[in-house]
């Protein structure tokens, strides 16, 4: 048997004397009968919103400390229990919107953040060394918070509208731009993340090859604090994976491009070990193709070799 939720379990009669009593200021009688519900509740869904209505009978009651303590105990519930349900956005949203009412950027962000976090989906932009919402002007803030607003309707998204997603990210890197470098990247971080999880790429075999090498390139990139072709190959690998091609030949030619990149990025030894990754990449398609890709490639490595590394 369904346990009914707190809203469910009110009666008309208890609908009514609470309107009277709302329209009469008497809010010390509504935020009674909910802490009252509240103590009592059985059901696995904990209605956390009703924390978030006291909350806003605080609000009329001029009473900020209590209203965000209210508001508070739904994020406390939500995070220790792991909870997900039809009231988890509504809650944190209200909880970040109280912040921004005081002009506390520092949680607003932390809110969105908890929320990104509860879901599951990334890691958090928050704690990330890329993400210096301390270094944020006044004008900045407002965007970021926007850029939070986008990712969170980027997680509701559903898991096989990855086109969805896309879309969705689109307007938030659209927003980084008037950003700081450091979180346009962690929003492509953020972006590849999700992407990896919507197109399921351990059932896509050719994704799945190219990741690796791929991700050892922005790794490359970032520790040389080389942030244009770090955003350069966030967008090739972002462009593979939300595309339908199943050419070989095309996953072939996108990793033969991280080493020549490299080259002219002129890392010399890091260009070497990616025609050697990307060597033992097309070796498992025994074809012609592959083997004047393996000749091309040991062109270059005895050129790289000879010439610097």
């Amino acid at each position: 048997m369904k346990v009914k939720s707190l809203i469910e379990n009110t009666s008309i009669e208890e609908i009514c004397a609470n309107n009277v009593a709302y329209l009469n200021n008497n809010l010390d009688q509504i935020i009674s009968t909910y802490q009252g519900k509240l103590e009592i509740q059985q059901s696995s869904c904990v209605d956390n919103s009703i924390f978030c209505y006291i909350g806003h009978l605080y609000e009329k009651k001029n009473d900020p400390v209590k209203e965000e303590q209210c508001c508070g105990l739904a994020m406390v519930d939500f995070k220790q229990n792991k909870h997900i349900c039809k009231h988890t956005v509504p809650c944190f949203t209200t909880f970040a919107q109280f912040y921004m009412r005081t002009e506390n950027f520092f949680s607003t962000v932390r809110a969105y953040d908890d929320l990104i976090q509860t879901f599951g989906y990334i890691e958090s932009f928050f704690i990330s060394p890329y993400f210096n919402i301390s270094c944020c002007t006044n004008t900045h803030r407002k965007t970021v918070i926007i850029l939070f607003e986008h990712l969170i309707q980027t997680i509701l998204k559903e898991h096989n509208d990855y086109l969805g997603v896309d879309k969705e990210f689109q307007k938030a890197l659209d927003i980084c731009k008037n950003l700081d470098d450091s979180i346009l990247v962690e929003t492509y971080s953020s972006y590849l993340e999700i992407m990896l999880r919507y197109r399921c790429i351990s059932h896509h075999a050719q994704l799945s090859a190219i990741e690796p090498p791929f991700c050892q390139v922005l790794s490359i990139y970032k520790a040389y604090n080389n942030t244009r072709r770090v955003i350069c190959t966030y967008q090739k690998f972002l462009e593979l994976i939300i595309s339908t091609i199943t050419n070989y030949a095309t996953f072939v030619d996108a990793v033969q491009h991280l080493a020549l990149d490299l080259e002219t990025a002129q890392l010399v030894n890091e260009a070497l070990g990616m025609h050697m990754r990307f060597a033992r990449f097309i070796l498992t398609c025994n074809t012609k193709e592959t083997i004047l890709k393996v000749g091309f490639i040991i062109v270059r490595y005895q050129l790289l070799a000879k010439n610097g590394a």
